[in-house]
C-alpha cells in the first residue's frame, strides 16, 4: 500500500519576506539575479499583496502554485498586480488576489479558499 499526503501549505498574515533565490534554484532560472532580494507582503487572510491600494467594487481571485505565487517576481511586476492596473485604467477597480502558494493542490485551494472567504473585502480599501 502506497502512503499518501496532502500538503496544507500557506503564508502567515500580516507578514514582509524577503526572499534571495538559492544556488540549486539559480540553477533552474539561470536568468535572475542572484544579489537580488524579492519582497513577499501578505495580507490579514495570508494572501500575497499586489502593491496597489484602491477601494475595489470587486474582488476576484487567483489560485495555483508557484506560478501564481511569483515569488521571485517584483510586487509591482507579479501578473495579478499588472492586471489590477489595466482594471484601473479601464475604469474597473477590481481587486485582484494572488492565492498562489508552491505546492498547492486542489485540495489547498479549496480550503484556502473558503477558510478566508473574499466576498467580505468588496467595498473596502484594500492594499
Amino acid at each position: 500500500m502506497t502512503r499518501q499526503h496532502i500538503r496544507l501549505k500557506e503564508f502567515d498574515h500580516n507578514i514582509t519576506k524577503v526572499h534571495v533565490p538559492t544556488e540549486a534554484y539559480l540553477w533552474g532560472a539561470p536568468q535572475l539575479d542572484k544579489l537580488r532580494a524579492y519582497y513577499q507582503h501578505t495580507d490579514n487572510d495570508g494572501f500575497i499583496k499586489t502593491g496597489n491600494c484602491f477601494y475595489c467594487d470587486y474582488t476576484v481571485a487567483i489560485v495555483g502554485d508557484s506560478f501564481v505565487e511569483n515569488i521571485f517576481v517584483d510586487e509591482g511586476y507579479r501578473f495579478e498586480s499588472v492586471l489590477e492596473r489595466k482594471f484601473l485604467m479601464d475604469g474597473r477597480r477590481v481587486k485582484v488576489i494572488n492565492a498562489g502558494v508552491s505546492g498547492m493542490t486542489g485540495l489547498s485551494a479549496f480550503r484556502k479558499l473558503f477558510k478566508n472567504p473574499i466576498s467580505e473585502r468588496w467595498g473596502k480599501q484594500i492594499c
